[in-house]
């Protein structure tokens, strides 16, 4: 599996950012562009999702 890696990005303390949807963690596991490998690996833990530096970190 895929060890996930911190953004380049930091929220500063009191930075404010929109909150959107409280969704379960996800990510797509994918090593070639052959979608019949591709999976979509769901957590349990739910987080809050942010656009943040045109990406969607949970």
């Amino acid at each position: 599996m895929q060890v996930p890696s911190p953004l380049s990005y930091k929220l500063i303390a009191g930075q404010r950012n929109v909150v959107g949807d409280r969704v379960p963690g996800e990510y797509l596991y994918a090593t070639t562009f052959d979608t019949a490998g591709h999976r979509v690996v769901r957590g349990e833990e739910r987080c809050y999702e942010i656009r943040f530096g045109r990406r969607r970190p949970l």
